[in-house]
């Protein structure tokens, strides 16, 4: 009755201040019946399900899409939102107060909400994109008109820009897609047995140990009650630690959090600062401690990185003090980590055998970590517990544990992924190792648990990019339907062997083989035709060979497969991050280094490199061949224009000269004197394809007009006539 009270509450729109009426309800519910410190703590964590949910807050009424916590806050706090850009508009434009400076009267800043409705597109990538479409365009056209002036067929599809599409976008910056969730319903549609709505029961003689990642814990938006973070600590600290103790019956609870850039700068900074939205900081916090006022908007104090860390920095000291006073007797132990920036950094601190408020710390728990994904894990293996839950909704947690399983030894570890009223889903680890090892489409690997994470990890995580149009879903079952051919190398990290990186050409290829089916009857039949002497030389000619194939059925490079050198700095981009995964069981961790692995640090600023130096010159000198040329008035006769002097000695189809005679048909033609034309002769002009041309079309009729030359005349004409024909009944 309660829950159902609350639920009609929140769905009531006319209500403006619902969290203030479920304090109510709740205050009312606790105080009308009899019930104990612990039960009322169980209920009240148990109704506070309803306000947090953090997991799927919202879910829309016909697609079923999950909603982000970005898109719930906006839906959600709307009316909010609304307010208070009404008062800054009457504040800044009406009223024009004078206590305001220059800076904030014209500080306001239109807020987009964000809902279901699909992501707009900035007019800056969209330049971009039109710009890359038009280069493309206008190359293609002239290669096919010099191919059929020159009577050459073109011998080798070029590529006319620089950027891998299919995993960079126009900007080069790596290819995000929200697909990290369906990995784990992948999994779950195969694997089921291993996936619990609930824990089987035990005996009270179990010892059980319960690992929160505190990151996520953070999300949880405090209540209209709350004035003070003082009042937040003890409201998470009921609501997860006190109900993990009860629900669990555990004797042992960890909280661990991140250390953002611990060793550096890290990969996932490019993904960091993807997540940073605008907005408009209301207040700075020079610290964060019990007596200072909570902020207004809660997602907005946690877009401020130093905020947050402040706030973890508060969180783990505060929850020892709570734990000492809570359990006085020591019925639940309570360890904290990760969050430290004084002199306890890399340590992990613990209420054990603390007397008079004392904390002790375990140094067996001590790391420098940067991610809670890795470090929940190094807690779990550590400890001496029979049974351990973890709590992370974060699907890389699941994927970072899966080579340790068989490290665990005796223990039973359940990975909690949903905890809600009516959702609660755990992964049962040992017994998804036991079904995969079960698995007869894996029956061939001897690592399959180990090329599953590189899986996972190749086709796109918070560290590399994902595939424009492949998820997650495409990938495993790519794998399991092609794991003989792909094989166990797939699992080898190391830079240096050459077998990981051609069973990772392998699943590519067929990856995008399952969607762009070749006349071949299959992948393994045009890699058995393909002849070369070493197996990298034939990974390379076959990856070749495909992208020549695929070139006349995709309709632009952003569903074209990349070519090998792009393909080469991804993988050895998913080896440092398996690499720096696999240590998630040492305490201190040594990360390769980065600069070596498909990335490049510069000004403290880490980039992505996407292809070799080698690759980009010739994409760039194939665009200036076909957009950049003389200018010549004399016919290009002497001996000084600059077509003459380049490697070609021809002009290219990117000339703009005039009369010219130095075609590539015309072979017995005489060049005059140099100093004869001297006068006639011009600079070359720098035709660049960023300029901004109208279309085509018309580039094309100014060419022509410029050049009189019959020759050329018939050139274009014949090419004009040839690729604008109208279609005819």
């Amino acid at each position: 009755m309660l829950r159902c009270q609350i639920d009609a509450y929140k769905n009531q729109e006319a209500v403006m201040g619902w969290r203030k009426e479920l304090d109510t309800v709740l205050n009312t519910a606790l105080s009308s019946c009899d019930h104990t410190p612990d039960t009322s703590e169980k209920c009240a964590g148990d109704i506070l399900d309803f306000e947090e949910n953090s997991e799927c807050p919202l879910v829309h009424i016909l697609k079923k899409t999950v909603a982000t916590t970005d898109q719930s806050n906006c839906m959600l706090n709307y009316r909010e939102y609304g307010n208070t850009d009404m008062h800054k508009y009457i504040t800044c434009f009406l009223i024009k107060s004078t206590e305001l400076s220059a800076k904030q009267m014209h500080g306001r800043k239109r807020m987009n909400l964000k809902t279901f409705a699909p992501m707009k597109i900035s007019m800056h990538k969209q330049k971009k994109e039109i710009k890359d479409n038009t280069t493309v365009i206008s190359c293609l056209r002239k290669q096919i008109a010099f191919s059929k002036h020159t009577q050459k067929p073109v011998t080798d599809l070029d590529q006319f820009i620089s950027l891998p599409r299919a995993i960079s976008d126009a900007s080069g910056q790596p290819t995000i897609f929200c697909t990290k969730l369906n990995a784990l319903k992948v999994i779950k549609s195969t694997y089921e047995a291993a996936f619990l709505s609930s824990l089987p029961v035990i005996d009270d003689s179990v010892q059980s140990n319960v690992i929160l990642e505190g990151m996520f814990l953070i999300n949880t938006i405090p209540l209209s009650s709350h004035r003070t973070f003082s009042d937040y600590a003890e409201f998470l600290f009921n609501r997860w630690i006190v109900k993990s103790h009860i629900q669990f019956k555990a004797q042992e609870i960890h909280v661990v959090f991140d250390h953002p850039n611990r060793n550096g700068t890290s990969p996932k900074d490019i993904e960091r600062s993807r997540r940073i939205h605008d907005f408009v900081s209301e207040k700075t916090y020079k610290t964060v401690s019990s007596h200072v006022l909570l902020p207004n908007n809660w997602r907005n104090f946690l877009n401020v990185r130093d905020h947050k860390r402040k706030l973890v920095n508060y969180l783990n000291y505060q929850f020892i003090t709570l734990s000492l006073q809570r359990f006085q007797n020591h019925e639940c132990v309570v360890v904290t980590a990760g969050g430290f920036d004084d002199v306890n950094v890399d340590k992990a601190l613990s209420s054990l055998d603390g007397v008079d408020g004392s904390i002790v710390e375990c140094c067996h728990l001590n790391s420098n970590h940067e991610e809670g994904d890795t470090r929940v894990w190094l807690h779990a293996i550590q400890s001496k517990s029979q049974r351990i839950i973890i709590y992370s909704p974060d699907t890389d947690t699941f994927f970072v544990g899966l080579p340790f399983i068989d490290s665990i030894g005796d223990k039973t570890i359940y990975l909690q992924l949903k905890d809600s009223c009516f959702d609660h889903q755990f992964v049962d680890m040992r017994m998804f190792a036991l079904q995969m090892s079960n698995d007869m489409c894996l029956k061939g690997l001897s690592t399959s648990v180990d090329c599953l994470q590189m899986v996972y990890i190749s086709s796109g995580c918070d560290f590399v990019s994902f595939f424009h149009g492949y998820g997650k879903k495409t990938f495993f079952d790519t794998f399991r339907q092609n794991a003989d051919f792909i094989s166990s190398d797939l699992s080898i990290c190391d830079e240096d062997n050459i077998q990981g990186l051609c069973a990772f050409f392998r699943l590519i290829l067929c990856v995008y083989f399952s969607k762009h089916r070749t006349p071949a009857s299959s992948l393994k039949e045009m890699y058995d035709k393909t002849i070369c002497e070493s197996a990298l030389d034939k990974h390379v000619a076959l990856m070749k060979d495909f992208r020549e194939r695929m070139w006349e059925r995709v309709w632009s490079e952003v569903e074209m497969i990349p070519n090998a050198e792009a393909l080469k700095l991804h993988w050895l981009r998913c080896c440092w991050v398996m690499q720096y995964w696999k240590q998630g069981n040492t305490n201190f961790m040594s990360l390769p280094e980065i600069n070596s692995y498909g990335w490049r640090i510069s000004d403290g600023e880490i980039t992505v490199v996407w292809d070799t130096e080698i690759n980009l010159k010739k994409v760039n000198d194939t665009i200036q061949w076909y957009t950049k040329g003389c200018s010549c008035k004399s016919g290009c006769t002497t001996l000084r224009f600059s077509c003459k002097k380049s490697a070609n000695k021809y002009c290219s189809p990117g000339c703009k000269c005039v009369n010219c005679v130095n075609l590539p048909t015309n072979l017995n033609q005489t060049v005059d004197d140099p100093d004869s034309d001297l006068e006639d002769s011009e600079q070359e002009e720098d035709i660049s394809y960023e300029s901004d041309s109208e279309t085509d079309i018309n580039e094309f009729a100014a060419d022509k007009s410029g050049n009189t030359s019959t020759a050329y005349i018939n050139y274009w004409d014949t090419f004009e006539n040839y690729l604008f024909a109208l279609p005819t009944d």
